[in-house]
């Protein structure tokens, strides 16, 4: 089934690479879902893009002026912490350096060469396929909140399709919380929030003639985001909307009046999500007990090994089945410091700073805030299937929408 699913995706590749990269990328992760112990889908499908990508654009990289890449020295810093802690370790594992290099860098560099190729179609097709996605993942989402089941999920599992993806049964804030069609909650609210970002800014800059889906759509996102029942991407939530308060205009104001009459009627229920915030033993889940232990654990082996940490996945292959205790190593920065140790927290730490300055030099300085919420809720909780480079793709297509003569342009674009 995996095979055969992987020959569907590589066959519009083939005859229109261009345009369908950008779709791909705009489905990635849930492409990522689609694995087993011995195949994936994705990874099979990045060895197939990267030589069809350098030939579809083999007449194109003269226009690019590499130099203006804003995540090089993030990208030259993750690839040094990945090469050294692989192969100077002790520890080698050649599927996973080549996937993470791969997927973590090159992918997000060949976004960014096709942006820049061909601007307008490319955030057009990329655009367009996220706005299909997201409408299938909240449609979805809302079926499986109202009927408290995800038969989807199970079916792809039996299928062979999924390998043992954490159904989630659990009941917070008084809804089922929803993980829509992937293997965690934590995924599907990160993607809600970006999403959610990307298209608020689309709504401001006047990106449709007709606002109405897109405002239809963003309350769909939004509602999402709080059915994962999930704190750290509801904390995310709420400091990407403030990313959108960068004019004071008829759109803010309305967020602002929607905001508030939020506040006003969901009293109650804000105080539920505030309570567990704060105390974060009022709801099931990980606690701030947890994550102490998971620090300690992590800080324990990281002394070990301190510049190069002990190697890739070492976190999972070795630690793991020996302190329990460590249960997902949820956050971005446990796995970090027992697999890459301090060079690779200063590479990832590198990558949040060089979105800051993106969105400084390129967008409105509010977008600083969905680089610092990304920050916030990768910090936070651990986000599978979701390479936190690849939320660059969000922010890169935000700053493009607040170009206003390109918001015009993409959004008359018939090509």
């Amino acid at each position: 089934m995996l095979q055969a699913l992987f020959i569907i995706l590589l066959i519009p590749l083939l005859f229109n690479f261009k345009r369908f990269f950008m779709i791909f990328l705009a489905f990635d992760v849930w492409i990522t879902c689609f694995f087993s112990p011995t195949y994936s889908v994705y990874i099979n499908l990045y060895y197939v893009i990267v030589p069809l990508f350098l030939w579809n654009y083999r007449k194109d990289f003269h226009k690019i002026k590499f130099k203006k890449f804003p995540l090089a020295i993030p990208f030259i810093l993750l690839f040094v912490s990945f090469t050294l802690s692989n192969f100077k370790t002790g520890n080698v594992h050649y599927v996973w350096y080549f996937s993470r290099v791969i997927d973590e860098i090159l992918i997000v560099f060949m976004f960014w060469i096709a942006m820049e190729v061909s601007p307008q179609k490319s955030i057009k097709t990329f655009y367009k396929a996220s706005l299909f996605f997201a409408l299938i993942i909240t449609v979805y989402s809302l079926f499986e909140t109202a009927t408290r089941s995800n038969p989807l999920v199970t079916a792809f599992s039996n299928m062979g399709l999924y390998h043992e993806p954490s159904i989630i049964t659990e009941v917070r804030y008084g809804l089922k919380r929803s993980q829509s069609v992937f293997l965690m909650h934590t995924t599907f609210g990160t993607l809600c929030g970006v999403l959610f970002a990307m298209y608020f800014s689309a709504y401001s800059n006047i990106i449709l003639k007709s606002k109405r889906n897109l405002a239809i759509l963003l309350s769909l996102l939004a509602f999402c985001t709080f059915a994962t029942g999930t704190r750290s991407c509801i904390i995310g939530f709420g400091i990407i909307l403030l990313s959108q308060f960068s004019s004071f205009n008829k759109t803010t104001v309305t967020l602002a009046a929607v905001i508030l009459l939020g506040v006003l009627f969901g009293g109650d229920y804000l105080d539920k999500i505030i309570d567990s915030i704060f105390n974060t033993e009022a709801v099931g889940g990980s606690n701030s007990d947890m994550r102490d232990v998971q620090f300690a654990i992590s800080s324990y082996y990281m002394l070990q090994n301190f510049w190069l940490g002990h190697g890739l996945q070492y976190t999972f292959t070795e630690v793991l089945p020996q302190n329990p205790e460590l249960l997902g190593a949820e956050s971005l920065w446990f796995p970090t410091m027992i697999d890459l140790g301090m060079m690779g927290i200063i590479a990832y730490a590198s990558f949040f700073i060089a979105m800051i300055i993106y969105a400084l030099k390129y967008g409105r300085k509010m977008y600083i805030f969905f680089a610092i919420a990304e920050l916030v809720i990768y910090s936070m909780t651990s986000v599978p299937q979701f390479s936190v480079t690849h939320t660059f793709f969000y922010l890169y297509v935000m700053c493009k929408f607040a170009e206003s003569k390109s918001s015009k342009e993409i959004a008359n674009n018939k090509s």
